[in-house]
């Protein structure tokens, strides 16, 4: 390692040791407790009156680090943090709030709170960054209220195609996913100037999937944090239960973190 590397790795290791695992266990815990069901786990459906609470919630702690918010027509919630005069696509990391029914508070939001931990200490090093950094909070990852066969928000994002059909999709309470998605707009960041020419919930929801997708070239790269949903980690003798997480890709073009994590194969 040169003297140059040296350096960078120890400026590296500062901001590493700004981590504030309390915060990011009392954001946890603060989401844990936003729950439609009493009893074990945690009950937050897509689009939800619970749900965008949480969603403004989110948004506010975005704001309160010191990130730029934005919200796309269908809900996906992205906080982003740019050096100045930087024209690079961004490094995009996160996850979701949403819940299947009496699931694990660890669930997605780990990805989320950890990914706004991470871009509230880079603030130290803003101008020092080569590629903006958004943290994102994806609508309607999990399919459990209306059965998607794919994460809503991020296929979305993506440019996948979403067949009417899905948005037929009603929950157990007979209500239609193109009717629900109109909760997006009491989000506090919702965009004001999606067009208004559409009458139908229907037409209003597939508009609103054709302006809430990006382009390839917008991104640079996706990175996410988030819970193992079965055992295999820990009954491979390979992991050896350690994780190496890359978190390094936004400051250069060489990946050089790896910050052991003790596996645990529950997301509660």
């Amino acid at each position: 390692m040169t003297a140059s590397e040296h350096n960078t790795w120890v400026q590296y290791m500062d901001l590493v040791n700004l981590i504030d695992k309390d915060r990011i266990m009392s954001a946890i815990e603060r989401f844990g407790s936003l729950s439609d069901l009493p009893g074990n786990g945690v009950t937050r459906l897509a689009y939800s009156p619970l749900y965008i609470e949480a969603k403004k919630i989110l948004a506010d702690m975005m704001v309160g680090a010191g990130l730029e918010v934005s919200v796309s027509p269908i809900g996906n919630t992205f906080g982003r943090l740019e050096p100045d005069h930087c024209q690079n696509p961004a490094v995009l990391t996160g996850s979701h709030i949403d819940s299947v029914v009496n699931g694990g508070r660890f669930d997605g939001v780990v990805g989320v709170v950890c990914a706004l931990e991470v871009l509230r200490i880079l603030q130290r090093i803003r101008d020092a960054l080569t590629y903006p950094i958004e943290m994102v909070d994806f609508a309607m990852e999990e399919s459990s209220r209306f059965g998607a066969p794919y994460g809503f928000g991020s296929y979305v994002m993506a440019g996948g195609i979403v067949d009417k059909k899905i948005l037929l999709l009603q929950d157990s309470e007979g209500v239609m996913l193109a009717d629900a998605i109109q909760a997006a707009n009491e989000l506090t960041y919702f965009p004001r100037n999606v067009d208004g020419n559409h009458t139908t919930n229907l037409d209003k929801a597939l508009n609103a999937i054709e302006e809430s997708r990006r382009q390839s070239q917008e991104i640079k790269a996706y990175v996410e944090l988030h819970v193992e949903q079965g055992q295999e980690l820990e009954e491979s003798s390979s992991w050896n239960r350690t994780l190496l997480m890359l978190y390094q890709a936004a400051v250069s073009s060489r990946s050089i973190y790896a910050a052991p994590a003790k596996n645990q194969s529950s997301a509660w």
